[in-house]
């Protein structure tokens, strides 16, 4: 099974991607992993044993990154893009002879769904079966991960866009999944729809079950559907306008009935890995100690007390998109390490940051800030329109005075 297939695993930058190659990499799997930035591609080599460029935004770069490839894991980012994306990726996997490609889509399990992104992902969906490349597609409902967003439990409080129970799935049951799927290959798998939603709660049984596993008080609180595409288009939100309009019609028509079927549970983990999926007491056990750093946030939506001033005003930087009032965090001599890049000085440091604002839609959240004698550790989770969508990065900084003269930028360590 080993050497019985070449797979290419995308958006291995966020935390689904690379799940699902340190999956691969555990079970001996013949794979590689694909960036769209250059200066990553050998710490990715390094840390996976094989990469591969390619930017899903340049389809010139496709048949290159394909060429021995006989499976890819396919995820895009959350906007519209992610149609011609996949449209482009899926022409050049049946040019080049790819005989398996596995989708992570949405929990469509109705036809006659039209929220916006569930849409698109349906869209693929049909393109894909349609294609002659042998299938599988993965439809995964509310990953339990989100509690660890910058929005969902803050100051302990879960706020919820719908009162109806929602299903929930650990993004370890999926990803483990995928790479299983990935192995066994087509002879398995073509043409299968595999459902991950495992645990059914309203936003009350949240509560009550995150306060069990943690020994703090969670509480719940309920907004409207209109809650979500507020916050979603907030100046420097990850979300475009249209993947914003997709979470509010999709917790609306949760609340009206329309998509009353996101309450359900089907889930074929057992299925497919011989063993239970998690149910949110276990994933919360699990993950304990993020849940209880998360719940710790102030509720505003800037940092606040207990980050450095110089960092506050770099994340605040980032997420108003503002080159010069970034590079203004920085010591005159300063130096960035970034997925393998070396940035001297303000100019090669504006020029960096003008550059990443020009490739990318982010936000930058605040998750724990350690400080320390001569610096500090600021992790924080982004959020954007990269492949993965979503990563939890550590920013180790040396300061200089109120500056920071020495930043080293690396993914944070993913709790087990």
């Amino acid at each position: 099974m080993k050497g019985s297939s070449n797979v290419l695993v995308l958006g291995v930058t966020g935390q689904v991607g690379k799940l699902v190659a340190t999956n691969l990499k555990g079970r001996g799997a013949n794979f590689s992993v694909g960036s769209r930035r250059k200066a990553n591609l050998r710490e990715l080599a390094d840390q996976f044993g094989a990469s591969r460029f390619i930017d899903l935004d340049d389809p010139r770069t496709f048949d290159e990154a394909l060429n021995n490839v006989t499976s890819i894991f396919l995820i895009t980012g959350y906007t519209v893009d992610m149609l011609v994306q996949s449209k482009s990726l899926i022409d050049a996997a049946k040019r080049n002879g790819v005989k398996h490609i596995v989708h992570l889509g949405a929990f469509t399990r109705d036809h006659d769904v039209y929220a916006t992104v569930f849409a698109w992902h349906q869209m693929i969906e049909a393109y894909l079966r349609d294609s002659g490349v042998a299938w599988t597609n993965l439809h995964a409902n509310m990953f339990m991960q989100s509690f660890l967003s910058v929005w969902s439990i803050k100051g302990g409080l879960y706020s919820a866009y719908t009162s109806k129970a929602i299903g929930f799935t650990a993004l370890e049951d999926v990803t483990e999944a995928a790479a299983v799927i990935l192995m066994e290959g087509p002879q398995k798998h073509t043409g299968k729809d595999y459902w991950f939603s495992a645990d059914v709660l309203t936003p009350h049984q949240v509560a009550e079950t995150l306060s069990t596993a943690t020994g703090r008080k969670f509480t719940a609180a309920v907004r409207k559907a209109e809650g979500f595409q507020n916050d979603a288009v907030q100046s420097g939100s990850a979300f475009e306008p249209a993947y914003a309009k997709g979470g509010f019609e999709l917790f609306g028509q949760v609340e009206d009935g329309r998509m009353a079927y996101i309450g359900s549970v089907a889930d074929d983990t057992k299925k497919l890995l011989g063993r239970e999926p998690l149910l949110l007491r276990d994933w919360a056990k699990l993950h304990a100690d993020e849940l209880l750093e998360a719940a710790c946030r102030e509720s505003g939506a800037a940092p606040k007390a207990g980050i450095a001033s110089t960092l506050a005003s770099f994340v605040k930087a980032n997420n108003d998109r503002d080159t010069d009032s970034v590079a203004a965090c920085f010591s005159r001599g300063a130096v960035v390490h970034d997925d393998g890049q070396i940035i001297r000085g303000t100019d090669e440091i504006r020029q960096w940051v003008a550059e990443l604002f020009r490739k990318f839609q982010y936000v930058v959240a605040p998750t724990n800030v350690r400080e320390l004698e001569n610096g500090a550790i600021l992790t924080a989770t982004i959020t954007g329109n990269f492949p993965g969508a979503r990563v939890s990065l550590d920013y180790h900084c040396r300061t200089l005075g109120d500056k920071i003269d020495v930043m080293i930028i690396q993914p944070s360590r993913v709790t087990k």
